[in-house]
C-alpha cells in the first residue's frame, strides 16, 4: 500500500484546531452573556414602562382636558393618593404615584382664583424588589382647590 497525500487531519491539527475554537468561543462569550442580562433588563423595563402608562391614562381618564370638563386639585390628590401600589394585577411590581408642587416651591394646591387653571406634576414610579425600575412624570390640568 502506497501513502497519498489525503490521508485526513493529524491529531495534532485537531488539537490545534479545537484549541483556536475555544479561545475564539472565549472571547464572544462575555458579550454574548452580557447580551442576554440586558435583554432581561430591557423586558423588564418594557413591562414596568407598559404599567405605569397604564396607570397614568386610567388617571387621565378621570381627569379630561374636554372644555366644560373641570375636576378640582384636591380631587387629583384625592386620586393619586388611592392608587394601590401592590394591587394584584402590577405583576410583583410596586406603583406609586406622587403629586409635586411646582419649581417654585408652592403648594400643589394653592389657594386662590387666580392660581388656576394649573397643570399639577403627577410621577409614577413603578419599583421591583431590586429597586427602582422607571419614573413617567406627566402634567395634568386641574381647576380651582376647593
Amino acid at each position: 500500500m502506497t501513502k497519498t497525500e489525503d490521508d485526513g487531519f493529524s491529531l495534532v491539527e485537531v488539537i490545534i484546531a479545537l484549541f483556536l475554537f475555544a479561545v475564539i468561543s472565549l472571547a464572544v462569550l462575555p458579550l454574548l452573556i452580557s447580551g442576554v442580562s440586558l435583554s432581561v433588563v430591557n423586558r423588564d423595563v418594557v413591562a414596568a414602562t407598559a404599567l405605569a402608562n397604564d396607570r397614568l391614562a386610567q388617571l387621565r381618564d378621570e381627569f379630561p382636558t374636554a372644555k366644560g370638563t373641570v375636576r378640582t386639585c384636591n380631587a387629583l390628590l384625592t386620586a393619586v393618593a388611592a392608587i394601590d401600589p401592590d394591587e394584584p394585577s402590577n405583576r410583583d411590581l410596586t406603583v406609586t404615584a406622587v403629586a409635586s408642587p411646582d419649581k417654585a416651591g408652592d403648594p400643589v394646591c394653592p389657594t386662590g382664583a387666580a392660581a388656576y387653571p394649573r397643570s399639577i406634576l403627577v410621577t409614577f414610579t413603578v419599583t421591583d424588589s431590586e429597586g427602582r425600575l422607571v419614573s413617567v412624570p406627566t402634567r395634568i390640568s386641574v381647576g380651582a382647590a376647593s
